[in-house]
């Protein structure tokens, strides 16, 4: 549990942001609340207090989750920069070629749709890709015009090292977790990650 302080006064910046990444402030009902961004460790003992022990208290889900979600993007930063899990690709990368993987050759309209990509950034991405030997273009047998973006071998086994890597890392963090815990978390994520893709990727129904 973060102790509630006053204000973010002058003191409290000069106080802690040598030891996290900065102190900001938010409006609440109650006043105007500190928030402490990164980490600060506790005077006398073993334990930091972290980004994660925020939502201690919080009991709304909807808050919960809010607070969450922004935790989580936070920690899958930390997990890039911190892990060897994205020594072979990077995220974009990564995320591409188990889409590829998924769908099978497909054109760049297509896998930019499936991505939540413009099709320009998709295409750049795609295109560095190419550059490294990661995946490969064929023409359409159905429209010559168009292209189809596929794995090639090396671009598979990179997939397959960082998929493994990315499994044993979250397989450590979880050791503690039952089957069921983890297959609960994997069901309500998918289930999240299915309503954002229904309400940012999927065209109107209007």
């Amino acid at each position: 549990m973060v102790t509630p302080v006053a204000d973010s006064s002058p003191w409290l910046q000069d106080e802690f942001s040598p030891l996290c990444d900065g102190v900001t402030s938010s409006q609440q009902d109650g006043g105007i609340v500190p928030v402490i961004v990164g980490t600060i460790p506790l005077l006398g003992g073993d334990m930091i207090i972290t980004v994660a022990d925020l939502g201690d208290g919080v009991v709304d889900g909807l808050d919960v989750l809010e607070l969450a979600t922004a935790v989580l993007a936070r920690n899958f930063e930390l997990l890039r920069r911190r892990s060897d899990v994205y020594t072979e690709l990077d995220k974009a990368e990564y995320l591409l070629l188990r889409t590829l993987d998924q769908l099978g050759p497909t054109d760049i309209g297509s896998l930019a749709a499936a991505v939540g990509l413009d099709p320009s950034t998709a295409g750049r991405q795609v295109a560095g890709m190419e550059s490294r030997d990661l995946v490969d273009r064929t023409l359409s047998p159905d429209d010559r015009r168009r292209s189809m973006i596929a794995p090639t071998e090396a671009g598979r086994q990179r997939m397959t090292a960082t998929r493994a890597r990315r499994r044993t890392a979250t397989a450590e963090m979880l050791a503690d977790w039952t089957d069921q815990e983890l297959q609960q978390l994997g069901d309500l994520l998918t289930r999240y990650n299915k309503a954002i893709a229904d309400r940012y990727l999927q065209p109107d129904k209007d």
